[in-house]
């Protein structure tokens, strides 16, 4: 299985319950392991998610969830490559939109809100 067709099913993570162990939850187990231990890896499977068009609430997801969670472990070392995917495709922007603070770095967190005006 692919890793855009694998993670299609956060579409289904998202629908359910954060908590309750539903259809999608592997995805969101596998998505922390990736974030934590091969954030190259993470930033491709998110983008390769990207690529399939998802509707909105699975960017929503996807940004509150994955892109966030890459941005607080992994900011300083992936923001100049979010700043330059997004200077490539503008539209984007609106996935980018959906991060939360969170706990990430004060640095890393103003470049994305300069990024995005």
């Amino acid at each position: 299985m692919s890793w855009s067709r694998a993670g299609c099913s956060i579409k289904i993570f998202g629908a359910t319950t954060v908590g309750l162990y539903g259809p999608g939850w592997w995805t969101y187990e596998a998505s922390h392991e990736l974030i934590a231990r091969y954030p190259d890896l993470a930033w491709d499977f998110v983008m390769a998610v990207l690529k399939t068009n998802p509707d909105e609430l699975t960017q929503a997801t996807l940004a509150a969830g994955p892109i966030e969670d890459l941005l607080v472990a992994h900011g300083p070392y992936l923001i100049g490559r979010i700043e330059q995917k997004v200077r490539l495709e503008p539209e984007l922007r609106e996935v980018f939109r959906n991060v939360w603070k969170s706990k990430m770095r004060p640095d890393v967190w103003a470049r994305l809100q300069e990024l995005l005006r």
